[in-house]
């Protein structure tokens, strides 16, 4: 599963697409994506 998802990131990062919110975070930067993937760890941590 893991493996399926860091080839879709992979391929969003050598081929944006326009509205896409992974390309979002992209043009934001790094500190962007870890602010976004803490929270998301966090809630993930919480219903499970």
């Amino acid at each position: 599963m893991l493996e399926n998802l860091y080839a879709e990131i992979k391929s969003r990062k050598t081929s944006p697409k326009e509205g896409s919110y992974t390309t979002y975070l992209f043009d934001q930067g790094l500190d962007k994506i870890l602010k976004k993937s803490g929270r998301r760890s966090d809630r993930s941590c919480d219903c499970g």
